[in-house]
């Protein structure tokens, strides 16, 4: 008699808030009333997800989710593994760290497997027997102005070698986050990636959820950036706008490696080891991009291929495939004299402007 009374206000239940509540989870009901946590109607897609997700409330985490419906902080589709993975842990939420969790759900912070350490320090806060003997405040984080946020800490090697702001030769990681407002979402092309990290202009934004395609001749790097960066699409080869097979000079430093002879040859005057020229396959950007089915909006596309960067900007589509910023190496650039480097009127050719530079790197935005 229990059961069918149970099953009938199941369905009662099923029926007005469009859920699909099973008998498992009427512990989770009586205990929802029982600790007196009442939802309201903007908390109920919430509620739904919970139960979709299977994250099954029990006495020690109810305290949690009451604050977090208290609170206000708004679970959804894509925050929703991460308040598993802290129901998971048994991190148990209390009012001293509800700030940390509502920064977390705000800032879009993508909570994993990898990081939920760090993350476990920051809620349950050092003790004074710790080494650091002060507790961690999410204070701290917004005054650094989103630069220093919970994302950028969750690969465990980089917090071995203490926290690193720019991973770019010359800054331009730094210019793109003021640009993109530091943005957690976006998709990249990095022609002449180089390195996962070592001058990249691409790993700052994939530790805080860019992704995108990294592109590098260099024997190995793909290698390096299937390892460190898996949720990259890397190429090993060569953009041109002539495909088939080019003499790629490989030099002692791996930042130096050019198609240029002429460049090659500059080098070594200036001191510089040649190690070997090999044969490597080339293809046009467009090509590459027709390959992987490119339909999402490019947000920027880094060019620094030693001399070769006008090839890769005459293989692209224009029309199909757009940057909204463009990041292109021209050594020895003289703003005074703009129109006599071939690279420089090319993209301005195609409908961008120059809006900001480094030493060596010029940034264009598409104004199309």
């Amino acid at each position: 008699m229990k059961a069918n009374l149970e099953a009938i206000i199941l369905r009662i239940f099923n029926k007005l808030f469009s859920c699909k509540l099973e008998l498992d989870h009427i512990e989770f009901i009586r205990l929802l009333c029982k600790e007196k946590i009442f939802f309201k109607q903007d908390d109920v897609e919430a509620i739904k997800l919970v139960i979709q997700e299977g994250l099954r409330i029990n006495d020690d985490n109810v305290a949690s989710i009451g604050l977090v419906i208290k609170e206000e902080l708004r679970i959804e589709e894509n925050n929703i593994a991460p308040i598993g993975l802290l129901i998971k842990e048994e991190l148990h939420i209390n009012e001293n760290n509800v700030a940390s969790i509502r920064l977390v759900v705000q800032e879009d912070l993508r909570i994993t497997s990898r990081n939920v350490g760090p993350i476990k320090v920051l809620i349950d806060g050092v003790t004074k027997d710790s080494v650091f003997g002060t507790r961690l405040s999410v204070e701290l984080f917004r005054q650094l102005d989103k630069i220093v946020l919970l994302n950028r800490l969750g690969d465990i090697a980089d917090l071995s070698e203490g926290i690193q702001l720019c991973y770019s030769q010359e800054g331009e990681s730094l210019i793109l986050d003021r640009f993109f407002d530091f943005r957690t979402q976006g998709f990249y092309v990095d022609v002449g990636a180089h390195h996962p990290k070592r001058f990249s202009n691409t790993y700052s934004a994939y530790k805080r959820g860019w992704r995108g395609i990294n592109i590098d001749p260099t024997p190995g790097v793909k290698e390096l950036f299937d390892e460190i960066r898996p949720d990259d699409m890397s190429f090993s080869l060569a953009i041109s706008n002539v495909e088939g097979i080019q003499d790629f000079y490989l030099f002692s430093e791996p930042a130096l490696n050019t198609f240029s002879k002429s460049l090659a040859d500059e080098y070594q005057q200036l001191g510089y080891e040649l190690i070997e020229v090999r044969p490597i396959e080339s293809k046009k950007l467009a090509t590459l991009f027709y390959e992987c089915r490119i339909e999402k909006k490019i947000d920027f596309m880094s060019i620094d291929v030693e001399d070769h960067e006008l090839q890769v900007l005459q293989s692209n589509d224009w029309s199909a495939f757009r940057p909204a910023v463009l990041l292109v190496e021209i050594l020895n650039f003289d703003m005074l004299q703009a129109d006599s480097y071939p690279v420089h009127s090319f993209i301005i050719d195609k409908g961008y402007v120059l809006f900001a530079r480094t030493y060596n790197t010029l940034f264009y935005k598409d104004v199309t």
